[in-house]
């Protein structure tokens, strides 16, 4: 119901990073149900080659890219003042990925936001959060990774943020969101999310992952978009005794991939 006729408009955004969730979202909705796609990626914090690659491979597809290259100066303020109150150096990145693309929804007027896998249905959270079916400002902030802090949080004169630095990592207001009719949903929640089936279908269409494992888990093909992921992985095994490679083995003992043996 989100296909428009009017030729200059899309139907969806995708957010992308160049990793295989995006890319499988891309291929599905384009190909499948013929959506007019535009393709919006919020920079990683180190962008890595590969990740590059991918997002290239991506956008040949036949998809329109916007690629959000941030303030540098102020999103690494970000980076450390997130690493300092709660020790997590990609608190900025989890707030951009999810705000800039409901911006530019808003200002295309395209109705229709589709993620990908559904974090609390894949690696587990709270009852009420798996439930959730729409991904809004209320859900990104209780279950988004913010962890208690607000984008308005970080505007300070000693650290030199202002609230105009930050309008992009605040979401549109309400009103206009509404108004709009934007909608954000998990792809994950209306199709079963099988890695081994999606990464051998992507694979074909020229996406690449890694020669050997990544360096905090035993799998070659996720987080390969930006090389201080690993860093924010390893806080998380510091700070709550589990990292992505229980992560990745609670998934794969779910979908009957290896055994607990």
């Amino acid at each position: 119901k989100y296909k428009t006729a009017d030729p200059y408009k899309y139907d969806c955004i995708v957010p992308v990073s160049g990793g295989k969730d995006s890319m499988y979202q891309v291929h599905l909705l384009k190909e499948r149900y013929g959506m007019r796609i535009l393709a919006v990626c919020f920079e990683p914090t180190i962008p890595t080659e590969l990740g590059r690659q991918n997002l290239e491979c991506l956008r040949g597809l036949g998809v329109d890219l916007i690629h959000f290259k941030k303030n540098p100066i102020i999103y690494e303020k970000m980076v450390l003042e997130g690493l300092r109150r709660v020790g997590d150096n990609e608190w900025a990145n989890h707030l951009g990925i999810f705000t800039v693309p409901f911006h530019f929804a808003v200002k295309f007027n395209i109705p229709l936001i589709v993620w990908g896998e559904s974090p609390q249905m894949e690696y587990g959270g709270p009852k009420d959060a798996r439930n959730k079916r729409i991904l809004d400002q209320g859900w990104v902030f209780d279950y988004g990774g913010l962890i208690g802090n607000r984008p308005e949080d970080m505007v300070s004169e000693k650290l030199g943020i202002t609230l105009s630095d930050l309008k992009m990592y605040i979401y549109p207001p309400q009103e206009e969101i509404q108004r709009f009719g934007v909608k954000s949903v998990w792809l994950g929640q209306y199709f079963k999310w099988h890695l081994p089936d999606q990464l051998q279908l992507i694979e074909t269409l020229g996406w690449k992952r890694k020669t050997d494992r990544i360096e905090v888990t035993y799998q070659d093909f996720q987080a390969l978009d930006c090389y201080s992921m690993t860093v924010h992985d390893y806080l998380k095994y510091v700070k709550y005794g589990f990292g992505r490679a229980t992560d990745d083995a609670c998934r794969d003992i779910r979908n009957s991939l290896i055994h607990r043996e």
